[in-house]
Parts: structure tokens; sequence; C-alpha cells
């Protein structure tokens, strides 16, 4: 029994599911997996025919990224969003049941591929861009309230761990994206917006979503080592310790107090228990 030439084994597949896993490899760059499968009409030849499918699969993707990467798609331009596009998509086919989560690996692309890769503003753009979409489409969570932490017994404070809203998400920012992804807008002409400098050090951002809006705010070193750390189911007292490297022994309980306040004002702190110290 000869084997099919589009893969071993293919011919003990059922006729339809054959024909379907030959069109998908042709919509995915297969230019002879249709080979003979289809028939010409009076109108258009089988290839014109084909063509419009893998167009259209190629279009309704391009269009999914423009929905998630708007800002990017101002920044390059039409025509240039187009060529990445078509690249991306050559090199990552959807993989996803929901078209929503097409260009997950956008970012990473344009770090390493040329000749985005020259410009890594460009790959900071896009991993806000989808990190400020997954803080939207991310599942809710009743935040508590200050009086809800302050009615903690004090005894009980070193071994607070905390529950952080789902949407929470954190980015590192070495180039000044962030203050470009609000100067752009929503809407408007962007010609008198001056491109993103690198930074002098790195800063962390902190995403997420409240009462369905998105938001982003920078945060200090010392903030983004207590988040990781309380994020990864540290205990108050142990935040407490660590931040002994940024601040004065004497100083750290007070500033571990300041950093959770700001995060239940945020809306970030959505449950606490308390764990055997």
């Amino acid at each position: 029994m000869n084997a099919s030439p589009h893969g071993p084994g293919r011919s003990n597949t059922p006729p339809l599911e054959r024909l379907q896993a030959d069109f998908q490899a042709y919509i995915l760059g297969d230019d002879r997996a249709m080979d003979g499968k289809v028939r010409a009409t009076a109108k258009a030849h089988a290839a014109t025919l084909l063509r419009v499918y893998r167009d259209a699969y190629a279009l309704r993707l391009i269009e999914a990224l423009e929905t998630n990467f708007p800002r990017l798609k101002r920044v390059l331009g039409d025509d240039d969003f187009d060529r990445l596009a078509r690249a991306y998509i050559a090199a990552h086919p959807s993989r996803h049941f929901s078209i929503r989560w097409f260009g997950d690996a956008l970012a990473g692309f344009l770090f390493e591929q040329a000749p985005w890769h020259a410009t890594p503003a460009l790959a900071e753009l896009a991993r806000l861009e989808w990190a400020l979409a997954g803080a939207f489409d991310a599942a809710d969570a009743a935040p508590l309230d200050v009086a809800a932490i302050a009615a903690i017994a004090p005894a009980d404070w070193p071994g607070l761990v905390l529950a952080f809203h789902p949407s929470l998400q954190a980015v590192v920012s070495r180039w000044t994206v962030p203050e470009l992804w609000n100067a752009l807008g929503a809407e408007g002409e962007d010609a008198d917006i001056p491109p993103p400098e690198a930074r002098a050090a790195p800063v962390p951002f902190a995403v997420w979503r409240r009462d369905g809006e998105t938001f982003f705010r920078s945060m200090t070193e010392d903030e983004a080592w207590a988040l990781d750390a309380a994020r990864q189911g540290s205990a108050f007292g142990v935040l407490c310790e660590g931040l002994c490297a940024f601040v004065p022994a004497d100083q750290a309980g007070g500033r571990a107090a300041e950093l959770l306040r700001g995060w239940v004002e945020s809306g970030w702190v959505v449950g606490t228990r308390i764990a055997a110290m």
C-alpha cells in the first residue's frame, strides 16, 4: 500500500477527513495540497477559487491582529503592519479555537525577527497591548476594601497571604513605550509624537482591570519585588523581611503596609488567608 504524498498513513484516513486535512494544509501554505481536488467553473480557475479561501483566512487573522494591537498598527502604518502580520501568520498560524488569542507570540516575534528586531520598542509596545487585552478579558473577582484588611488581627499579620485579581500582570519597560501608548491615545494624528527612547534602567509596570477599564502604572523596584513575592504566595512577614534590602529594617514594616494599602485601593487584592508561621 502506497503512502499519501502528504504524509505517512494518510491512505487509511477517511476521505472527508483527508480532504479537510489537505484543505487546511493548503490554507497554511502548501500550494499543492489541493491539486486535483477542486473543479474549475465557467467563471474562474480552480486555483483562483482556492485563493479566495486562503486570502480570506489571512485577512481574518490580520483583522484579529489589528484589533489586539491598534497602536502598534498606527506606529507602523498600514503597509508595514500588513507585512508584519503576513510574516507572523506564516511563522505562527493560528492554533487556538478562539481567534481572540491569535497574536500571543507577536511580541516575541518582533524581538527576534528582522527587520523588526532592530527596533525593540515595537516588541515592547506589542507586549503592553497584549497585556492590556489580556487584562480586559481576564476573569472577574470582587476586590477587598481597606476595612477588610484593617479587620485582620495584629497577631495574624505575619502569616497574611494575599490573593490577587486575575487581570493583574507585571511587565518590564526598557523603552518609554507606556508614555508612547498614552500619547497616541485612542484616535488622532500621530505626526508630532516623538518615538520612544531607551530608559537609563528598566522600569516595572503593573497592568490590571477594574470596573471594566484597564490601567497600567509604573512601580518602584521594591514594590515590583514585593508584588512578585506576594503573587507567588509569600506571607506579609516575608515581605517585611525582604524589604529590608531596600529600606532600613525599622522602616520595612511600614513600607510593606504602605504597599499593601496601595494594592487594596487599586483593587488588586481579592482575598486573604492566614498561613501558619
